[in-house]
């Protein structure tokens, strides 16, 4: 974490020490900028800061403007570490029991091991999970910021390493795939946001963590799979699993919460990256409303969106001969909205968006990080809804 220090007058600094001037928001994204990932190093990150000092007329004034600036530093840093961390070393079991820190800030946190996965349906995730031999957990998140009956929803992907399952990746893609659950990230940075701000809302979030690891119990193309929603699906494609973990937690958070709005966040799609780059998220949704909100909420925090189509022509990617549909379409001809119109079976009670962030996730310049995109998107759209 970097010390944000508030001062009249700057005295002597230290090496790890530099020092802001100019706007609160320009101060943020100083701080933002000096993240690094340097746990697992034995030796120091040279030039690593550890404090900010900024220089202020009226310290306690400019304290007091920064702390929900800060509540959202720490939402972020939060979304990144838990991003950034190795598969071996944060697992589903582990990442669930990380998530649990929340509770100290005011969050509900109830975790879901495998018995009660089974017992709740939610079979969909349990078939991803099941070549691996690290357990799979889904977590919710419940900030009761207001007492309005129906809160919003957030769903992240959290898949901690996807291998692509026997329909196995190549081994270069495989070195960035323990950011395959860099949505879930993002959601529980966004409850951590929620928390330290006192947000006045009510909002709920799961997240679906596991392994996608080919074994001899791994699901395999072909295999027909029931959801929790009871509906059937043919796996054609063992990497096309992120949507088969959030088809079991868009219907689990709808049947419990009964939730008004609901967007649910992964890291899908190829074919969006090829579409948008790193430049913007995908959204795809068929709610007007929630489209405008979200997009005006990108352009005012730099998490920008852009809306890719939907509609019957990526339905009929899905169909099945032998199952109510097929986890993927045609690869290179409109993947990335069949697997929006996937998700969206899943959704009957909620206004609904899907947002694809596969490409805006992380970055490899100038050095590969994560960046937890989307906490400061959904703090602000959060925060533009009436609670």
């Amino acid at each position: 974490m970097i010390e944000v220090q508030f001062v009249n007058k700057v005295n002597e600094i230290s090496p790890d020490t530099i020092v802001a001037e100019g706007s609160l928001e320009s101060l943020q994204e100083v701080v933002l900028s000096h993240y690094r990932f340097d746990k697992y190093k034995t030796t120091p990150t040279p030039g690593k800061i550890k404090k900010v000092i900024y220089r202020s007329d009226n310290p306690e004034r400019d304290k007091a403007l920064f702390a929900p600036m800060q509540a959202i530093i720490d939402g972020i840093f939060f979304a990144k570490n838990l991003t950034s961390e190795p598969a071996n070393c944060l697992y589903p079991s582990a990442y669930a029991e990380r998530l649990l820190e929340l509770e100290a800030l005011g969050v509900t946190v109830e975790i879901l091991d495998e018995n009660e996965l089974a017992k709740v349906g939610m079979t969909a995730l349990l078939a991803v999970a099941q070549g691996s031999d690290k357990p799979a957990r889904v977590a919710c998140m419940i900030w009761k910021g207001s007492d309005q009956a129906n809160p919003i929803a957030l769903v992240g992907k959290g898949v901690c390493f996807d291998s692509g399952g026997l329909c196995i990746k190549k081994p270069i893609e495989q070195t960035t795939m323990k950011w395959d659950k860099a949505a879930a990230g993002t959601v529980a940075g966004v409850m951590k946001t929620l928390a330290l701000s006192k947000s006045p809302h009510y909002v709920v979030a799961v997240v679906g963590l596991v392994e996608n690891m080919p074994d001899g119990k791994a699901v395999k193309p072909s295999d027909v799979i029931r959801t929790m929603s009871g509906q059937t699906v043919e796996v054609v494609d063992t990497d096309a699993e992120g949507r088969l973990v959030l088809a079991d937690c868009l219907h689990y958070i709808q049947k419990r919460f009964n939730p008004r709005v609901l967007i649910d966040l992964g890291t899908l799609t190829q074919e969006t990256i090829a579409s948008l780059g790193s430049a913007y998220a995908g959204l795809y949704t068929d709610d007007e409303a929630i489209a405008e909100s979200l997009i005006q909420s990108g352009v005012r925090t730099g998490d920008k969106l852009w809306r890719l189509p939907m509609g019957e022509y990526f339905a009929k990617q899905l169909e099945s001969n032998i199952a109510d549909f097929k986890n993927l379409g045609n690869e290179h001809s409109g993947e990335n909205g069949a697997s929006a119109e996937f998700l969206k079976r899943f959704v009957t009670t909620a206004a609904w968006a899907h947002l694809d962030i596969a490409g805006v996730a992380w970055t490899e310049e100038p050095k590969p990080t994560v960046t937890a995109f989307g906490v400061k998107l959904l703090v602000d759209w959060i925060a533009s809804e009436k609670s």
